[in-house]
């Protein structure tokens, strides 16, 4: 019997120390999965993070490249990547993760002429939480590129045209020259940008003072119809005359049309053929006789869908991630 109950006594004990091992397997078992949802959470957060760092970086480059070519495309950047974030630091990028070459060419790389900033980050280490205590390290990898070309569309332009015959004698005057908008007598290049979008032809003061203001919301295309309205009261009539001298000294982008359409009326729009940058100088004289004065600006880098098979362009570059 002694034995029989010593027997029970070592089975408890052994009871016990089963539970105590089965409690540690469940505590551990909870902390790796959790430390793994930790791990996989910040795994995609730090692949967004590069990828936007990427991104930025991308695009600083092609504005460099666009703006002034492509010596100092590389410290631009890695300026860029620097002041962004990954894992709570600025990202380090080696001249070997920028590459600069032609986006057309099947091989990128160094192909000329210049038109794009390819950005790669293989294998990039991050902090893990479950990963690092196995002393396994976690990575991510990420590219960007981004492309630069003759600017085919554009967003929050102003609602004052040009005609090609003006926009040609404009950069054939050369940049920083100052260029006069004032039509004593038929149209004067006043835009109602979504006349053809809305039907809403004849887009009154209050609209006009909007865009200028503030841009037009919406994207303009080469090819979009527009509608450019005679007179020059909806461009300085009112309030519009104080938002016009706000705009001066500011970079501001303007369509190109074929031609001047006929005000208001129905079917005769007016086709965009491209855009301009110029920066409001003075706005001088009153009613008919009111002139704007502007500086042509030339090749201007803008955010905006490119057109690489577009020869002709009345100087802005369009900067577009495509990758």
């Amino acid at each position: 019997m002694k034995i029989k109950i010593l027997d029970n006594a070592i089975l408890r004990d052994e009871c016990g120390s089963v539970a105590i091992i089965t409690a540690l397997f469940v505590l551990f078992s909870l902390l790796a999965t959790a430390g793994i949802a930790i791990d996989i959470g910040r795994q995609a957060t730090a692949k967004n993070e590069l990828q936007n760092t990427l991104d930025a970086a991308a695009l600083a480059g092609a504005i460099e490249l666009g703006q002034n070519g492509p010596a100092n495309v590389k410290s631009e950047a890695k300026e860029a990547a620097e002041n962004n974030s990954i894992d709570n630091n600025g990202l380090i990028l080696g001249d070997n993760d920028i590459k600069v070459g032609n986006w057309t060419e099947p091989n990128f790389f160094s192909k000329t002429p210049y038109n794009s900033v390819k950005i790669m980050v293989n294998n990039h280490s991050i902090n893990s939480f479950f990963a690092s205590a196995l002393n396994f390290q976690q990575t991510v990898s990420a590219e960007a590129t981004a492309v630069i070309g003759p600017l085919s569309g554009k967003r929050h332009l102003i609602p004052i045209a040009v005609t090609e015959d003006e926009a040609d004698t404009m950069s054939e005057a050369g940049e920083g020259i100052i260029y006069q908008f004032g039509r004593s007598a038929g149209n004067w290049g006043t835009v109602d940008f979504d006349a053809y979008i809305d039907g809403d032809q004849g887009g009154g003061n209050p609209e006009i003072g909007e865009w200028l203001e503030n841009g037009y919301n919406g994207t303009i295309r080469i090819g979009d119809d527009i509608n450019t309205e005679s007179g020059v009261g909806k461009i300085v009539g009112g309030n519009n005359g104080q938002k016009v001298e706000n705009l001066i000294g500011q970079k501001i982008f303007i369509p190109v049309v074929n031609e001047f359409g006929q005000g208001s009326t129905p079917g005769v729009p007016s086709t965009v053929m491209g855009f301009v940058a110029i920066e409001i100088t003075a706005l001088t004289g009153n009613g008919a006789n009111t002139q704007i004065s502007a500086k042509y600006l030339g090749t201007e880098v803008s955010s905006g869908p490119v057109d690489l098979d577009l020869n002709d362009s009345y100087g802005p570059i369009g900067v577009v991630l495509v990758q």
